[in-house]
């Protein structure tokens, strides 16, 4: 406790005086990078959702005064110190990290923030569960979930979590709702500030609909929004799970543990073979493009969101108690996914669905978020005017890539900014073999030198560590730790 009110001085006198902010983030929003960095590096954490949230934070965050930079999930307990000198806070916006398979990278966590030196502030957070949770059993994380809390409630005066579900587990661990935790929604939805002005959608034969889904969705939501790619002639799937970029990219099958034949996998399902599939790997040119969208519809959180943020309306199907507490929380316009095999039509879910409280709702939650940030000693521009979106081609810096990325068919259904592409194009859009193959040679350089990078930092960690007798094998240990982390 008396490190913890340490810290709110620090951060009440340093607000002034803090210039550079880091965020647990893949990358920095205004940063365009290859397909084959995404891939190689996973700078999307497996899914490109993570986009749309870090793209949240920085712009709320991002001042003349504070400048913002992504960790590209780098990191680690044994960098504490060089961050603590450098940064002025640490900033860990996290989805639904409490979860069996990512304990080791909490733990993680932990031990770095309780090196660190500067506040640690963790802009929401949440369970996975499924969509009736049982909260009063245990879980075999709850003794670490507990660690990584209080580790940061040391460095922070509360935690923000993404949903009353979250609010609930936390206190069964014996935490306090307003005094160790606030519920706050996703800091996404507040990328535009206080207003929001998403109306009902009125669809035509010529409208323009976005569509995503999850593996995890139940089969009947699967159905319903396959028939809606199937008969409606403007419609496009975006794809968000890393596996189905590399498919995009290269053609290589979406591998997964789920049994769900209606879910497409390869270039040789059908929406792939109708050029109707698409991959963001940035946030900021996903969100201009669902500004050309007249409507989006799906069981992916932060794929709607994009839309939403942009000014199109988008009906959520959630499928689980991660997907259900944001969705409750800010009021969107849903139906619960397991219904979907009720539905007869798009026009049927549309009508179903509330269209009023989100806007309704969504000041008072802007203000709850505005108070936390600075009950953490953040000050945010998004409190001053509603923040416009940013034009991207006036900030981005892009990174280096093959020509063949923008070469092959021409899509004429969206309009490209400035001639520049939007999202990755699918290899059945590509129009010879050499540009798959360029693909492939361009990508294996890639992961070659991120590989080769990897080893040379791995060898410089065990010479420091590892007895003289095994420095001569340095290089073999280094190559079977990059393997294991592979698997």
């Amino acid at each position: 406790m008396y490190f913890q009110i340490l810290v709110m001085i620090r951060e009440k006198k340093g607000r002034q005086t803090m210039k550079k902010i880091l965020v647990r983030a893949g990358m920095n929003p205004w940063e365009l990078y290859s397909p084959d960095e995404v891939l190689s590096r996973n700078l999307i954490g497996n899914n490109s959702g993570n986009l749309i949230y870090a793209y949240g934070i920085f712009q709320a965050l991002e001042t003349d005064k504070v400048t913002l930079e992504a960790d590209y999930y780098q990191a680690a307990p044994d960098k504490a110190s060089q961050i603590s000198r450098e940064y002025g806070a640490y900033v860990i916006p996290l989805a639904d990290a409490f979860r069996r398979d990512f304990i080791p990278h909490l733990v993680q966590l932990t031990k770095l923030v309780q090196k660190l030196t500067i506040p640690c502030i963790v802009p929401g957070v949440g369970l996975r569960a499924p969509y009736e949770p049982n909260l009063k059993e245990k879980r075999p994380f709850d003794k670490e979930v507990k660690a990584f809390v209080k580790a940061v409630l040391n460095h922070s005066s509360m935690i923000g979590v993404r949903g009353e579900i979250t609010g609930e587990y936390l206190k069964k661990l014996g935490f306090r709702e307003e005094m160790d935790y606030r519920v706050i929604g996703c800091p996404s939805m507040y990328a535009r500030g206080m207003k929001i002005e998403v109306k009902k959608p009125v669809l035509t034969e010529q409208s323009k609909i976005n569509v995503n889904y999850s593996v995890l969705s139940p089969t009947e939501a699967i159905r319903f929004l396959n028939r809606i790619l199937e008969e409606r002639t403007y419609t496009w799937l975006t794809a968000q799970r890393i596996n189905e970029l590399k498919l995009l990219y290269l053609g290589t099958s979406y591998r997964h543990q789920q049994d769900k034949p209606e879910y497409p996998t390869s270039i040789c399902d059908s929406v792939y073979q109708r050029n109707q599939v698409r991959f963001f790997i940035n946030a900021v040119q996903w969100i201009e493009s669902m500004k050309e969208m007249d409507f989006s519809i799906g069981g992916r959180m932060h794929g709607n969101i994009a839309a939403w943020i942009a000014g199109t309306p988008a009906l959520f199907f959630p499928h689980d108690g991660r997907m259900r507490e944001l969705v409750e929380f800010h009021r969107l316009p849903s139906v619960p996914a397991q219904e979907t095999g009720k539905l007869e039509s798009l026009e049927e879910a549309i009508e179903k669905a509330d269209w009023r409280s989100a806007k309704l709702c969504q000041e008072l939650n802007f203000r709850r978020y505005m108070d936390f940030l600075a009950m953490n000693g953040l000050d945010s521009k998004l409190g001053e005017v509603s923040s416009p979106i940013n034009p991207w081609k006036n900030k981005f810096r892009e990174k280096s890539a093959p020509d063949c990325l923008h070469s092959g068919q021409t899509d004429n259904r969206l309009e490209k900014n400035d001639g520049k592409r939007q999202w990755v194009d699918s290899v059945v859009n590509l129009s010879s073999l050499e540009e798959t193959a360029a693909r492939w040679e361009h990508y294996e350089e890639v992961n070659l030198a991120n590989k080769n990078k990897t080893i040379r930092e791995l060898r410089k960690q065990l010479q420091l560590y590892e007895p003289s007798s095994l420095k001569k094998n340095v290089g073999r240990l280094a190559l079977r730790l990059v393997g294991k982390m592979k698997k």
